[in-house]
Parts: structure tokens; C-alpha cells; sequence
């Protein structure tokens, strides 16, 4: 290969064992990040040479780690310095290393810096969803009635344990009416659209009478509903609570 990378790849993940080691950037992975760094060595080197499949894999290899990274909420710092390290290893151990690897590493980095971000929002939004998915409030208010309040999100993550919650509720009690009170979630979408004409459709085991209140917009929710064929005489929309009468 152009840089004898491959060659002296055993010397090279010795070098960067070694400053990874000395950094305490092994945190508790050191022999899953060795087994790592030694499958990307091989594939830089190709890369170097101009081996594009090589470069796509390497690339795809790197922002998965640091994706994975992210998700599991370690820091970016550890990541970066990582592949910084990596290069200080190729210096040391291949100097002979042509531009075009260490430019390459150069790219690893930015790659890694922006997949290990999307792993952090990814992150957050699942904790987001998974704590609005616990205070979406789901109670009795008369006999035959239940109220969910949906708050924060139409995401599936929500919406459908506040749906079984409600079903659940309904067979244990007897209700026959459940209302979903939406005035804390942004705009109806065609997976909450999708989800009532499960309720209300025609094969809906659960015979229940549905009121939505609080939509943005009732006329072009009732018509979308309708298009997917729900019963339209099971089906109450309301501005605010306050309007509906408890049975």
C-alpha cells in the first residue's frame, strides 16, 4: 500500500494503545476498542490509496461508534481525542504516512464530532419522550368516563402508551367513554389520525364513544378521520374540557 500502513499496523495500534492508555481514554472498553481500532487500521490504509469502498466503510464504521458514543452519553472529548491520537500513533509508527491519511483522520473527526451530537439529541429526545410518556395523566372522572391528557408530543413513544392506558382503564372499569385531551401537544398528525380510526374504526374491539378536545384545527381532523373510515357517531369534539358533561 502507499503508506506501508498495513505493514505496520501491529506498531501503530501499540503506539495509540499507548497514548489512549496514558490519556485514561479506555474508560471500561479498552479490549472492544482495541479489537475496534485494529479492524479501522486496515481499512485507512486502503483508503489512502484511493480505495473509495474502503473510505464509505471507514466513514460508516466511525459514525456508528461515535453515534453509539453519544447515545450512551459519553463525553465527545473522549471520541475526538481518540482519533487525534490515532494520527499522533501513525505519525510515531508510519512515518512515512502519506498526507492523504492523516487528512483522512482529519475527516474522521469531523464525522465523529457530528454523529456523536446526533447520538446526544437522539438521547434526549428519548428521555424527553419516555418523561412525558410518565405524566401523561389518565383518570376516572365518572363511572362511565375516563380523561388522558396528551402533553409534549404526538411521537409514537406517548401516544400509544396513553392510548393502552386508557383501553386498559376502560375494560377494567366498564367506562364507555374515553376522552384525549390534546390542548398540550402540538398540531394532530396522520399517526394520531391512525391511531383514533383504531379506536373508532369498524373492526375496533372496544365499542367506545371517543371525544378529542383541544384540537387545533376539529374540521380538517374530523374530515381526515372520516376519510379513514371511522364512525362518525362515536365521535365528540370539544374546545376545552369544561364543555363536556360527565355520565
Amino acid at each position: 500500500m502507499l503508506d506501508g500502513m498495513l505493514e505496520r499496523a501491529p506498531e501503530i495500534l501499540a503506539a495509540w494503545a499507548t497514548r489512549v492508555g496514558a490519556e485514561r481514554l479506555f474508560q471500561r472498553d479498552k479490549e472492544s476498542a482495541l479489537t475496534e481500532m485494529a479492524g479501522w487500521i486496515p481499512l485507512l490504509d486502503a483508503a489512502s490509496s484511493g480505495d473509495e469502498a474502503s473510505e464509505r466503510e471507514l466513514y460508516k464504521l466511525v459514525a456508528f461508534h461515535a453515534r453509539s458514543a453519544g447515545l450512551e452519553a459519553q463525553p465527545p472529548s473522549t471520541v475526538v481525542a481518540r482519533l487525534v491520537l490515532l494520527g499522533e500513533a501513525i505519525a510515531e509508527a508510519a512515518p512515512a504516512s502519506s498526507a492523504r491519511s492523516l487528512s483522512l483522520v482529519r475527516a474522521l473527526i469531523r464525522v465523529a464530532a457530528d454523529a456523536h451530537a446526533l447520538g446526544q439529541t437522539e438521547r434526549y429526545t428519548g428521555v424527553r419522550l419516555r418523561e412525558l410518556r410518565d405524566i401523561s395523566p389518565v383518570f376516572q372522572w365518572s363511572p362511565t368516563t375516563l380523561v388522558g391528557f396528551l402533553l409534549g408530543s404526538m411521537a409514537s413513544e406517548v401516544l400509544d402508551p396513553l392510548i393502552g392506558r386508557l383501553l386498559r382503564e376502560a375494560v377494567a372499569s366498564g367506562a364507555r367513554r374515553i376522552v384525549i385531551d390534546v390542548s398540550g401537544a402540538p398540531p394532530d398528525d396522520d399517526r394520531f389520525h391512525r391511531t383514533i380510526e383504531e379506536i373508532l374504526g369498524k373492526n375496533a374491539e372496544l365499542r367506545l364513544d371517543l371525544v378529542l378536545c383541544g384540537l387545533r384545527d376539529p374540521d380538517t381532523t374530523r374530515a381526515k378521520l372520516v376519510a379513514l373510515g371511522v364512525d362518525e357517531s362515536r365521535l365528540k369534539m370539544v374546545k376545552r374540557l369544561d364543555e363536556i358533561a360527565p355520565q
